[in-house]
């Protein structure tokens, strides 16, 4: 039983068998299967390179110098070059990652890997704003296969042996990959371990090596650029480097930083390479406040949050449950400018900005539909944004796949600004929404009754520098097939 034939095309791959089934009865293609070549798209797992962030997660000395304090759960940044005294000690959103229990960590490209107290193995996305969802990464029980039967006798299925790696996970104090090798160092122990890794399955070879030419001494903490090995030594917090070459680590170690040196404490749980800026961009916009308004009805109400001041910016998020019920133009305040608008099968969002007035907090702001309907309105008060409006885009986009996660577009910010990433769905059974790690939650609307439609609405928190932002994933509690998303950007003052 197998394939007989293979015949690659520009479009994809022919396969000719004597089975009826691809994946273990999953997919009826009797004898000829096609598998196309824009069904998979190829990860980044670039290194990364300094100068950039070196972030600390888990620090274990309660400080990493110049003044901070830093908690034991604290996710920390600062920039570094490879030389010299580091920047600043930033302190940035946990992402809802327990840092004390997580054992050494790497990035390779925008995904980060991670050990686990527990003896688990993880990844996640992160761009220096935002983790997504997490990921285990455990390639020897995958559900489609573990319980499948090979054919063989006593019942023997497809699942996997893990390897020693995961039973090692508890004693981790620091990672990196280099040369397709996943190296790492354990509690109590001065050598540097090291076993073959792909980045894509995630498979980590059965076989550990330990590094030749000498040793590191006991760590807490380990990082990776170019071709020298940063680590941090368990009892002091100083960064120490060593060149390593072709698998062997190679010269002597040079004393880069320390608590004796610049007054820096490496010490962590997990240290490693991360993606941001130098230092934090300038930040004029802060959040004022919401409010919100859910209900089956012919025109609904929410009242202007009660800080407003002249100048801010206003924007009014409209989610229907009926593409025919569009809303009216809001009423209760003039110079109301519809930004957009975005249709998910019967559902429909539309997106309205203003500048506030002096005196209007307090004042109610209706929206009016042809008949009845169910109707969410949200509104976001920002102050620091542009005079002229404080949207500076939006862009939205469709799901009408059922699923439980829903991500937002993925944009370019071309200098310092917020994010806003907005979430709606048409669905009976969602109850909860849940944000990515690192965005700060401004408002959740839960509709009721047959059909109702609900939305979730969280910003950057502060200015993000120049890169590529969005493609956050929110999850509810159940699948659902119609959802809209929108990643928006706000305008500054002085832009």
């Amino acid at each position: 039983i197998g394939t007989a034939v293979l015949y690659a095309t520009s479009a994809g791959l022919w396969t000719g068998s004597d089975t009826d089934y691809i994946g273990d009865f999953h997919y009826l293609r009797p004898k000829l299967a096609f598998f196309p070549l824009d069904g998979t798209t190829a990860r980044d797992y670039s290194p990364r390179s300094l100068p950039a962030n070196v972030y600390v997660g888990g620090p274990t000395s309660g400080t990493l110098g110049g003044g901070s304090t830093v908690g034991v759960d604290d996710l920390a940044r600062r920039w570094f070059t490879g030389g010299g005294s580091p920047g600043e000690v930033i302190v940035e959103p946990a992402g809802g990652i327990v840092w004390s229990q997580v054992r050494g960590a790497f990035m390779l490209g925008s995904t980060m890997f991670y050990g686990y107290a527990d003896g688990t193995f993880h990844r996640r996305s992160f761009d220096g704003i935002a983790f997504g969802p997490d990921v285990p990464v455990d390639p020897y029980n995958d559900p489609e296969w573990s319980s499948a039967l090979t054919g063989k006798a006593g019942g023997q299925t497809y699942r996997g042996a893990r390897p020693g790696f995961y039973g090692e996970l508890p004693a981790v104090t620091g990672m990196f990959v280099d040369g397709g090798r996943l190296y790492y160092s354990l509690s109590g122990d001065v050598n540097l371990y090291s076993r073959a890794f792909s980045p894509d399955s995630g498979t980590v070879h059965p076989t550990r090596v330990t590094v030749p030419g000498g040793t590191l001494g006991r760590l807490s903490g380990l990082f990776f650029a170019g071709s020298t090995v940063y680590y941090v030594g368990a009892a002091d917090g100083t960064l120490r480097s060593r060149a390593l070459i072709n698998g062997t680590l190679s010269g002597p170690a040079k004393v880069v930083s320390g608590p004796s040196v610049d007054g820096s404490d490496w010490r962590g749980r997990a240290v490693f390479l991360g993606p941001g800026a130098q230092g934090n961009p300038a930040d004029t916009i802060s959040f004022v406040g919401a409010g919100n308004y859910s209900g089956t009805t012919r025109s609904g109400s929410t009242a202007v949050p009660g800080d407003v001041a002249a100048g801010d910016g206003m924007l009014l998020l409209v989610t229907v449950n009926s593409v025919t019920q569009p809303p009216s133009a809001p009423q209760g305040l003039d110079g109301w400018r519809e930004v957009g608008r975005r249709s998910a099968g019967s559902m429909l969002t539309v997106l309205w900005e203003r500048v506030a007035s002096a005196g209007e907090a307090g004042t109610t702001v209706t929206v009016s539909l042809p008949g009845y309907a169910n109707l969410d309105l949200q509104v976001l008060v920002y102050r620091g944004t542009s005079p002229v409006g404080p949207v500076a885009s939006a862009t939205s986009q469709a799901e009408l796949a059922s699923s439980a996660s829903h991500t937002t577009p993925s944009v370019a910010v071309g200098g310092e600004s917020w994010v806003l990433s907005w979430w709606a769905d048409k669905s009976s059974t969602t109850t909860t929404w849940t944000a990515p790690g690192g965005l700060s939650v401004r408002d959740v609307v839960i509709g009721s009754g047959t059909g109702y439609v609900s939305s979730l609405v969280a910003d950057s928190g502060r200015a993000v520098p120049a890169g590529q932002y969005g493609a956050y994933v929110a999850t509810v509690n159940a699948p659902s097939s119609k959802a809209a998303t929108w990643t928006i950007l706000l305008a500054e003052a002085s832009a």
